[in-house]
């Protein structure tokens, strides 16, 4: 997320990707990620958002295939 997804934000306002977190127990989800630049009127990124979804299920589904 570092070296891809927040550089491109940065650039485009916007990424999207397939990433993954760490649960509380350390085991991998599988996430797809959008991250949003927010920028101020002077152009300048304020903050990063992001939103993410779990798709464990859909990379199981597609396994059983």
């Amino acid at each position: 997320m570092r070296e891809e997804g927040l550089p491109e934000a940065a650039r485009h306002g916007v990424w999207a990707g397939e990433t993954a977190v760490l649960d509380r127990t350390g085991r991998e989800i599988p996430v797809h990620q959008v991250i949003l630049a927010h920028r101020n009127d002077a152009g300048q990124i304020d903050f990063f958002s992001t939103i993410m979804r779990d798709i464990s299920a859909a990379r199981q589904q597609a396994a059983a295939l």
